[in-house]
């Protein structure tokens, strides 16, 4: 398992939960264009699957910016 910083995770929970947030109650193109930059720089830089909390979060977010209308 890869070394990272708790703080990090941490960082990735909250800007999930902050767009888990935005789409619930303005799910525009702005708002899910915002949702897929975050998931990308997640994905990109922190072993995320390897983290319960967050891999939940990103599961849950990803089927909101997916959904149809």
């Amino acid at each position: 398992m890869t070394t990272v910083d708790p703080r990090n995770i941490d960082e990735a929970i909250g800007q999930v939960e902050s767009c888990i947030c935005s789409l619930k109650y303005q799910n525009n193109r702005s708002t899910r264009k915002e949702a897929k930059d975050v998931l990308q720089v997640i994905k990109k830089n922190l072993p995320w699957e390897q983290y319960t909390n967050l891999k939940e979060r990103i599961v849950l977010l990803q089927s909101l910016i997916f959904q149809p209308g």
